[in-house]
């Protein structure tokens, strides 16, 4: 079979959009579609979305986003993010994926003034990007786990069920939904891994087509945004990142999150199965006695990779670990 590869660069949108139509049976702009346009092509600084396909249809895509880092000395650290890579399951097993991740650091080493390439892969990349010579950063216990509603799951397993409702209860003294300019205000200083000034955090929450919300929990103690997704079949709230007593990140002592989280997200949200969030848990068999006391499932850790333009120097790497201790998943598109 033959395969064609092409891509789409910053403000393409309309032309992206014109080219994946002949090649699929939706009209669109589907969902994906917006949220592509949102973080590649409306995106403040760069982006590319990079596809395979034959004559007749899509065989494989992979998207570029671009952002800056903040260094723990407070420098920037321009990159582009690596997101939203996938292969139909009829072409697979035939390296298209590879050769995407090939081009991909092609365009950016070759076309911008960016010296790195980060992603948060699943398990099922780690071995592509291996072979791409990426480097991972060191397992630190975080883990990405499932707070789950186990009667909401055995529903939905027996009878069906329809997509989360919002619901928009009064505010009382320990929750409140914020708006984004005051959610943006109290947390601008807070731990990320992303450069946060007004420009990113406009474009990463309020641009955003996934709805993001905001909350204040426990007298201001806790504070945090959620957007609902899909983990698998099942609709689930994900904390896109959280802030515990003004700081933020895994490896920040989960108990206020894992007890109030649940609750704030049972509140706020009908119909869910769960809560997904990326919190430090103790290594096995360590793990059981948390594991019990706030019910919680572990799904699988997430490392970065990162691919430094000529090889990364030992500082580098250093560095790349150290701006893992302040990941959140808003800081890649698992978030």
């Amino acid at each position: 079979m033959s395969y064609q590869f092409t891509h789409f660069a910053h403000g393409a949108f309309d032309a992206y959009l014109a080219f994946v139509r002949r090649l699929r049976p939706e009209a669109g702009p589907t969902r994906e579609d917006l949220r592509h346009r949102w973080r590649v092509f409306d995106n403040p600084w760069d982006g590319y979305f990079l596809l395979a396909h034959t004559d007749e249809e899509l065989a494989a895509t992979l998207t570029l986003s671009a952002r800056c880092l903040r260094t723990p000395t407070g420098q920037t650290l321009p990159c582009y993010e690596l997101s939203h890579g996938w292969t139909h399951p009829r072409h697979r097993r035939r390296g298209l994926f590879f050769s995407l991740g090939a081009r991909a650091a092609d365009l950016v080493f070759s076309g911008s003034f960016a010296r790195l390439i980060i992603g948060a892969p699943n398990p099922a990349a780690v071995p592509n990007w291996r072979r791409h010579r990426y480097l991972f950063t060191r397992p630190d216990g975080s883990q990405l786990v499932l707070l789950p509603r186990p009667l909401t799951i055995a529903k939905r397993r027996l009878v069906g069920g329809g997509e989360p409702v919002p619901l928009h209860p009064q505010p009382t003294a320990e929750w409140a939904e914020l708006d984004f300019s005051e959610y943006t205000r109290r947390t601008a200083g807070l731990p990320r891994m992303n450069q946060a000034d007004e420009v990113y955090l406009r474009w990463r929450f309020r641009d955003s087509p996934d709805g993001y919300r905001y909350f204040s929990a426990s007298g201001g103690s806790l504070l945090c945004a959620l957007r609902l997704t899909r983990l698998g079949d099942l609709p689930v709230v994900v904390v896109s990142e959280w802030f515990a007593d003004g700081k933020g990140g895994p490896r920040t002592p989960p108990g206020l999150v894992l007890s109030l989280l649940p609750r704030l997200a049972a509140r706020f949200f009908s119909g869910h199965a769960g809560v997904y969030i990326q919190v430090q848990v103790p290594p096995w068999p360590a793990r059981l006695p948390q594991m019990a006391l706030y019910r919680y499932l572990p799904h699988r850790p997430q490392p970065l990779c990162f691919l430094f333009k000529d090889g990364a120097t030992p500082a580098e790497e250093a560095l790349m670990n150290e701006l893992r201790r302040v990941f959140q998943l808003s800081d890649c598109d698992v978030g």
